[in-house]
């Protein structure tokens, strides 16, 4: 079935691109074939950036962005489809394009993420995979609940200044830009995450990320560079919609960029390279503001139910002065690594943080004497 689709790919993209020379759109000129692969795309420019071979007395091999007339051809390649095509030199001194796209194999390496890539929408949750920073200590995303996050994927050997190093400047620009406002640093966290585990240990991502925030260390206190083992990394990967995969030492992959609330979920999401520092800074400071007017109470209850998969547990507690009363429902839990120790049973108090229509548990403490007992 998998060679069906990928045939079915390969004869759909070469006879939409043949149909558009037929409709007589095209512009008459020179024709060079090129053999290449796709590195990413534009659909909505309709350009697909494709590092190629020398193309014999034309151009040496090199990775540059071609645009390709038809639209529907474009959405038919995927980073990663190894192509033949003609680059179509007109001689009229326009820009050139490529024509007769045809898919001549798949990727040379797996494709990671299991699911086409997607949007995040506002709401969705992310996986609470363990991460190693840039010092070498075990972190997770829920940690940092409490504070907006923007997260975001590079590799320290990306090539593409379009790429990786756009992103990081950006993030860098960000972090400075915040630090300038105390109140907004200390409830906002940047996180940079590998896509190249097996290489950017936590020695590799520090000094690279030394170089973005002017030699000072203390700026991973806000801006933190992180790795995970390869299968996390992939669970990762599918929940952000992400493909990548190694060729020539090289990361090929999408981008995805995405700011969670205080609450853990997805706010807003940026797919591709092209958003702008501005539109991310103004809504990390947005989200900051929508919950500046938190409020806090004491939970003291009885924990009924541990549900790891939805992170949370459902309480039978006292009445909440000032909040709700006297009831059983769930919560969910800041630091997820909590679930691994409450069980039905444990006497509880903690404390109980509402930002508009979400609610959490944080600084939960189990009464040693009572824990297990109903």
């Amino acid at each position: 079935m998998q060679m069906q689709n990928r045939m079915g790919r390969i004869f759909w993209v070469a006879i939409t691109a043949a149909a558009v020379l037929m409709g007589g759109c095209q512009k008459s000129g020179k024709r060079y074939h090129l053999t290449g692969q796709v590195i990413s795309k534009k659909n909505a420019t309709n350009e697909v950036e494709v590092k190629h071979e020398a193309i014999a007395n034309f151009m040496p091999a090199m990775t540059m962005t071609y645009k390709v007339p038809d639209s529907d051809a474009v959405k038919g390649l995927q980073p990663g489809d190894t192509i033949e095509a003609d680059v179509v030199v007109p001689t009229s001194g326009d820009a050139y394009w490529l024509d007769d796209v045809v898919i001549t194999n798949g990727p040379q390496g797996p494709i990671k993420a299991a699911l086409a890539p997607r949007l995040l929408m506002p709401g969705d949750t992310i996986p609470d995979v363990p991460l190693t920073n840039q010092d070498g200590k075990t972190i997770h995303i829920n940690q940092l609940k409490g504070k907006a996050v923007l997260v975001t994927f590079i590799y320290t050997r990306c090539p593409q200044p379009t790429f990786c190093p756009r992103i990081s400047s950006q993030f860098a620009f960000i972090h400075d830009e915040l630090a300038k406002n105390p109140a907004d640093y200390q409830k906002t966290h940047l996180l940079s995450i590998s896509l190249d585990p097996s290489y950017d240990t936590a020695p590799v991502l520090k000094k690279y990320g030394l170089a973005y925030m002017d030699n000072n260390p203390s700026g991973f206190d806000h801006w933190e560079f992180a790795a995970t083992t390869p299968a996390d990394l992939g669970k990762l990967a599918q929940a952000f919609g992400l493909e990548y995969f190694q060729q020539d030492n090289q990361i090929v992959h999408t981008m995805s960029t995405v700011l969670l609330g205080p609450d853990g979920n997805v706010a807003k999401a940026w797919e591709g390279n092209e958003w702008k520092t501005t539109d991310a800074l103004a809504a990390l400071q947005e989200v900051v503001q929508k919950n500046a007017d938190a409020r806090h109470y004491t939970l003291k209850g009885s924990v009924n139910a541990v549900d790891k998969n939805n992170q949370e547990i459902t309480v039978k507690h006292a009445a909440i002065p000032g909040y709700m009363p006297a009831m059983t429902m769930p919560y969910k839990v800041k630091d997820t690594q909590l679930l691994d120790t409450l069980a039905p049973g444990d006497q509880i108090h903690a404390e109980l943080t509402v930002e508009g229509d979400n609610s959490y548990l944080e600084k939960v403490v189990v009464d040693k004497h009572t824990k297990g007992n109903n």
